[in-house]
């Protein structure tokens, strides 16, 4: 008898001991890493982009899709849906823009089992979730979503690949639940559903990867949610998206059986964005289609870094710095917001839909009294906007490929905007200084400038020196050959003229200057000087330059004048603001 108690209690320490690796491995099995697979036409539109903006001096952004072509990753678990078959639940933001997905499963010896090709069936931005087929063949195990209600204070686990020295490994996660429903607007529409805030380990690289916890299924554990937001602001507050509306999304698109059908939806959802007075042009991003990004995406972000309030700018780059596809999806979510929204109010219109063919069909909007042709296309299992008319313009629409994202959009130009000059917004602030050459002097004088600009007006500090026929002292008449030091205010204008790399700068000065404010035993004044020159500015960076100039500002003070021409060079930032 004590043989066997002496056993079963070896037995249970071995248990307690293995349990939590055979529950890893358990849920390893049914774990991905996803990586997504740019299309052709893709990969080469941003090869031609990334050398197009650095040519115009967005060296930055350049960078930014260099690296983004190099690949990127997240997490992804297999789970059935109601028609019985197995499917690969991920982010949306994990797969959007890609034209194909690749999966990893990492075995217990350290190899992978690789998926490669896989499509990406239906993809939902409100819930950033995203649905993958998996191959005839496929026999990983599949996670089951939990039925019980989510409550604070639960055990979580967290599972998924991220990153570590740009490669995924595995990473499992405990925490709780801290609020089983969270309302976080920002995120996702509490009208839509809560999230689950939960403290188990997020980090990047876990998106799409699942939420579990223990209960009594057959496996030991279920899913309640999908990891998708981190909050970087505060320490373990993730968030997850609750499995009832994963498994809802999941089982309404597998069983869509003609999607063409869903086009009457797809408008009303497009016309309710336009109608709701809370939205702005980011909520279109969901109705652009992967042809259109590449047809037009790429100079309609070019028009927001020159021409779109800083608000929009500042929100189109953040989200450029995250996905450049996403941004210059963006960008071209503003350019369509603003023909067909307008500040009181959505303009009149009407949708008429067309059915040519099974992927695709043509839409005419009634704005203002002029018809705007526009054709939607499938795209990932959605309809998506393929082009759109220009308003005030011809709306007719030269076709320029459907079907599959990507495959026959005409990508050979990335910008429109052929012309040698732009005028592109003023700097914020410079620095520069240098000789100046004065016919009274046989030496080099001086100048240093600091500006601060805003609407190509200039406001700042000017200290510099000159030569002329000027009083002994403060109080004299007696006037003699002398240099004088000169320091004051300087405003004037500028019109920044942007080629590549370099901005153009034709400037008008005004200085209001005391003289030798520094030498008080010598003559003591209030002087001005006017003048004018060129400015060359090399863009390093978006927020960083340097500056080459030369101009001539000529000084009147007292009785007498000169002039002083002057070369200079400085540092600029914020070149592109």
């Amino acid at each position: 008898m004590k043989n066997i108690l002496k056993k079963l209690f070896l037995a249970g320490i071995i248990s307690c001991f293995f349990s939590p690796f055979c529950f890893s491995a358990a849920i390893k099995d049914s774990v991905c890493i996803v990586r997504g697979n740019l299309s052709d036409s893709t990969v080469k539109f941003l090869e031609q982009y990334k050398n197009e903006i650095k040519q115009k001096g967005y060296v930055s952004y350049s960078l930014l899709i260099d690296s983004y072509l190099k690949g990127r990753f997240g997490s992804g678990f297999v789970c059935y849906a109601s028609n019985g078959k197995r499917y690969i639940i991920t982010n949306r933001h994990v797969v959007n823009n890609f034209d194909s997905v690749n999966v990893q499963f990492e075995n217990e010896d350290g190899s992978y089992t690789d998926y490669k090709g896989l499509k990406i069936l239906a993809l939902s931005d409100t819930l950033d979730i995203a649905i993958i087929e998996v191959p005839a063949g496929f026999n990983k195990p599949a996670l089951s979503f939990s039925n019980g209600a989510l409550k604070d204070g639960y055990d979580v686990i967290s599972a998924g690949f991220p990153g570590l020295g740009n490669e995924p490994m595995w990473q499992l996660g405990k925490g709780s639940v801290t609020n089983a429903k969270a309302r976080i607007k920002e995120l996702l529409d509490p009208s839509v559903s809560t999230l689950i805030q939960h403290s188990a380990e997020v980090d990047s690289g876990n998106s799409g990867g699942p939420l579990l916890i223990k209960d009594n299924s057959a496996a030991g554990y279920s899913v309640v949610g999908v990891n998708t937001w981190k909050a970087s602001y505060r320490q373990n507050t993730n968030f997850s998206i609750p499995a009832a509306v994963i498994k809802k999304f999941l089982n309404e698109a597998v069983s869509k059986s003609n999607s063409a059908a869903t086009i009457d939806l797809r408008l009303e959802e497009f016309k309710k964005v336009l109608d709701d007075s809370e939205k702005d042009y980011s909520f279109l991003a969901e109705f652009i289609s992967s042809d259109m990004v590449l047809a037009k995406g790429g100079d309609a972000f070019i028009s927001v870094l020159q021409k779109a309030p800083s608000e929009i700018k500042n929100r189109v780059v953040y989200t450029f710095n995250e996905d450049p596809l996403e941004g210059l999806k963006h960008a071209l979510c503003y350019d369509i917001w603003k023909k067909l929204h307008i500040d009181d109010g959505v303009k009149e219109y009407s949708v008429e839909t067309s059915k040519a063919a099974s992927n695709e069909t043509s839409v005419n909007f009634k704005i203002a009294e002029q018809d705007i042709k526009s054709k939607w296309i499938l795209n990932q299992g959605r309809w998506c906007l393929y082009e759109i008319a220009e308003i005030n313009e011809k709306p007719e629409i030269e076709k320029k490929g459907k079907g599959k994202a990507g495959k026959n959009a005409d990508t050979s130009s990335t910008s429109s905007d052929n012309s040698l000059l732009t005028i592109e917004n003023p700097f914020e602030f410079s620095i520069s200084g240098g000789p100046a050459f004065n016919k009274n002097s046989s030496v080099p004088l001086f100048q240093i400038n600091a500006d601060a600009l805003l609407q190509y007006i200039t406001m700042g500090f000017c200290l510099y020196s000159t030569r002329m026929s000027a009083p002994v002292d403060t109080f004299s008449d007696n006037y003699v050959m002398q240099n004088l030091t000169l320091s004051g205010a300087n405003v004037g204008l500028r019109l920044p003229l942007k080629s590549g790399i370099f901005i153009f700068e034709p400037k008008l000065n005004f200085c209001l200057c005391f003289v030798n404010l520094f030498q008080m035993e010598k003559v003591m004044g209030v002087g001005f000087g006017i003048g004018g020159g060129l400015e060359i500015t090399i863009i390093c960076s978006e927020a960083f330059g340097i500056v080459i100039g030369t101009d001539y500002i000529h000084t009147f003070f007292k009785k007498n004048s000169a002039g002083n021409l002057n070369v200079t060079a400085g540092i600029k930032f914020s070149v592109s603001n």
